[in-house]
């Protein structure tokens, strides 16, 4: 009998989350109003920039010039304030992502 490396409920667990409802939901407009209305602006932002570069990937029929702006969008955001030219450059993380 062979030994699991990754244990199968880790599996499920991680492919769960990575299921489309899922980024739906906790991307959602009425997600990013709740930070809004919370006073997490910042993070409302994020979750609109993902929510909305998540459906340029994704959904049918957005027109190709807004699917193109809604991924500079989020390359914008994540580019902001980060000096590609300094060296050390910033490494692995950008804007405490990994």
């Amino acid at each position: 009998m062979e030994k699991e490396i990754i244990s199968s409920a880790l599996v499920d667990d991680l492919i769960d989350k990575q299921r489309n409802v899922y980024a739906q939901k906790t991307f959602s407009y009425e997600v990013e109003t709740a930070m809004t209305e919370n006073g997490d602006l910042e993070e409302a932002i994020f979750c609109k920039l993902i929510r909305e570069w998540y459906q340029a990937e994704d959904e049918p029929g957005i027109a190709a010039l807004e699917r193109c702006e809604r991924r500079l969008n989020l390359r914008t955001w994540l580019l902001d304030k980060i000096d590609i030219g300094k060296f050390p450059p910033p490494g692995r993380h950008v804007k405490g992502f990994l």
